[in-house]
């Protein structure tokens, strides 16, 4: 049984909280990932970025796997790579050089684990589909969104 208090502390005001596995909460912060055992009650950090030397990229955008075992994150406000993390360790495995402009505002992985969409911010806000079990990553699809996400039309 997770304990309600440690999961609360763990998830309070970090955004997107997703399963990495079937044990394990992810979060994003402006330092990496935080990862929760709920079978242990505790957390740990995966650093991204230069986070571990002090640096920060600010916010990070997370996405996982339906089945688990495959985080993909980035910056949400600036510029940079998406890391992608596999089980059981969750230490960075892939960087993706796709560099939006200003950040990523989702990832999804595919329950296969093979594909991920990319949903970048401002100002063009477009959507890509990449292979990522392919080396290099192969870009499948891409669409310029503009204003469709924002309920204007």
């Amino acid at each position: 049984m997770v304990e309600a208090s440690g999961l609360t502390t763990f998830s309070y005001q970090r955004g997107k909280v997703v399963f990495a596995d079937s044990n394990t909460l992810c979060t994003a912060t402006g330092n990496g990932l935080v990862l929760y055992s709920t079978f242990r009650n505790q957390q740990r950090h995966v650093w991204g970025g230069a986070g571990k030397q002090g640096g920060s990229e600010g916010p990070y955008t997370v996405g996982a796997a339906p089945a688990g075992g495959l985080l993909a994150y980035g910056p949400r406000d600036c510029p940079g790579s998406v890391t992608i993390a596999h089980s059981p360790k969750f230490a960075p495995a892939k960087t993706i050089e796709f560099n939006a402009e200003l950040g990523y505002l989702d990832l999804a992985v595919s329950r296969c684990k093979s594909h991920l969409a990319i949903l970048t911010g401002p100002p063009e806000k477009k959507l890509f589909l990449m292979d990522i079990s392919t080396d290099p990553e192969t870009l499948l699809a891409e669409r310029k969104l503009g204003r469709t996400l924002t309920g204007h039309g």
